[in-house]
């Protein structure tokens, strides 16, 4: 069934994901929007650690705990699709912090940031959801969008908890024997 769903892949979430990070300005990954519930939004360009001593606004630690508790008057304003039951998320859409995650599954720094956010979901234990939404750069990654597919698959056969354990899995695998015929 896996094989058969990616030789027939609907590549809809994954080029909805990508034009999303496109009109962003997105340019790299990983790359997330963190945001509270007052309509704070932070922004996470690149892998950061979840801990940063030396300079905590460079950790997701650190931007999380800062966000300010109302929507900052001069704050940039973004343009993205509410989270909606097509996300692959962990946690509840109706935590009090959200991350979006805008990541390529071939990305070196994403794999990283990958296990960051793990850590982060579990530090704040409810408290912080995490969203992961596909922007493969083909031009450097030549599997990010295979990959970005096959997760699709995995979720269109076993739901969104199959889909983060494949992400999981291929992330794991990164680097060793990322190939195509992982797919």
């Amino acid at each position: 069934k896996f094989q058969a769903c990616i030789a027939t892949a609907d590549t809809t979430e994954v080029t909805k994901d990508a034009e999303e990070a496109k009109a962003l300005g997105i340019n790299g990954t990983p790359f997330s929007l963190v945001m509270n519930k007052a309509g704070a939004i932070a922004e996470i360009p690149g892998a950061f650690p979840f801990e940063n001593a030396a300079n905590p606004k460079q950790s997701v630690k650190g931007i999380i705990d800062s966000l300010p508790a109302t929507k900052p008057a001069n704050q940039k304003e973004y343009t993205f699709r509410p989270i909606d039951d097509t996300d692959h998320i962990i946690g509840s859409k109706d935590a009090e912090i959200i991350v979006i995650e805008y990541s390529d599954t071939e990305c070196p720094f994403c794999k990283r940031f990958h296990e960051t956010m793990h850590q982060a979901v579990d530090a704040y234990d409810g408290k912080v959801a995490w969203v992961y939404r596909h922007f493969p750069l083909t031009s450097i990654h030549p599997l990010a969008e295979s990959g970005a597919i096959a997760s699709e698959c995995a979720a269109t056969l076993g739901g969104n908890d199959m889909f983060w354990k494949y992400l999981d899995a291929l992330f794991a695998a990164q680097g060793q024997s990322f190939t195509k015929d992982m797919f």
